[in-house]
């Protein structure tokens, strides 16, 4: 789980100054990549604007117009800096592919990886809104040619009442011929123990028993969002009823609008198709 404080205005101003409004050109497998700058929107966050073409013998394939568009990244980090080199193989099936990230501020803020195939054939693999995440983050994956990737779900982006203060549970995605898909085998993990749920319990009952019974839904306390959402994310929401029952106050009302206010919130997640089931099937198609 990650909790994440952000300057938006800061932010915008490393983009700004980092050099990643420009123009860039490159051919990559026969195919040309060009970004062209088309500067700022007016706006209170000066919002970076640039337009990505791809094209093959002469013929535009793609032509894209949003935030910053880079292709393959600019991360500090050399291991990514190499699983994202233009023309890398991403998803294993022996093809280049080419990663483009898209640097955005104001309220679309802040990384959209494009993931494409230059085979003989173009296509789109993968969009992966990593938000906040601005540094990529591939991973290897034991016996396999493909990549892995790990981000951070902000659905629930402004809840718990705690100002910039973000619940973010973390997401492992795994590319495949299709696209990419949660990688079950990193997101499941042990039911935990009624002594450890107990404990956790107490620490939300002690902060919610702090607050008006007033408050609700996204307002009540990071102490009680933040074990509810690791229990869904690690494929273990059936606990959810017995853990609502033993931090919630007695004798305080909201607990079943609470429950459905948070499964709302996550019909809005990007992976909310697997997180609909508590054991995060692992048959479900690509994003």
């Amino acid at each position: 789980m990650k909790v994440l404080r952000l300057s938006f205005l800061v932010f915008s101003s490393l983009l700004l100054s980092s050099g990643l409004l420009r123009a860039e050109e490159l051919v990559v497998a026969g195919y040309k990549i060009s970004v062209q700058a088309l500067g700022e929107h007016p706006g209170a966050f000066r919002t970076l604007r640039s337009e990505l073409q791809i094209l093959r013998a002469g013929k535009k394939l793609l032509e894209l117009r949003g935030g910053s568009f880079v292709p393959g990244t600019r991360s500090v980090d050399p291991a990514q800096l190499k699983f994202t080199k233009p023309g890398t193989d991403v998803n294993g099936n022996g093809i280049p592919d080419l990663v483009v990230a898209e640097y955005t501020d104001g309220g679309d803020c802040c990384m959209t990886l494009h993931v494409f195939e230059l085979g003989k054939k173009f296509r789109k693999l993968a969009t992966i809104d990593t938000r906040f995440d601005l540094e990529p983050q591939f991973l290897e994956i034991p016996g396999s040619s493909a990549r892995g990737y790990r981000t951070h779900d902000y659905t629930f982006g402004g809840w718990g009442g705690e100002g910039f203060s973000v619940p973010a549970p973390t997401v492992y995605l795994r590319f495949t011929n299709d696209g990419v898909v949660l990688d079950v085998s990193r997101m499941k993990k042990a039911a935990p123990s009624d002594e450890v749920l107990r404990e956790r319990a107490q620490v939300a009952l002690r902060a919610l028993s702090k607050i008006e019974a007033s408050h609700s839904g996204q307002d009540l306390p990071l102490a009680l969002i933040n074990p509810v959402l690791e229990l869904i994310y690690s494929g273990n929401a059936e606990l959810l009823p017995r853990f609502l029952e033993w931090s919630w106050p007695p004798g305080r009302g909201g607990r079943q609008e609470f429950l459905s206010a948070v499964q709302r919130q996550l019909q809005k997640s990007p992976y909310a198709k697997w997180l609909a089931t508590s054991n995060l099937g692992a048959n479900q198609p690509a994003i």
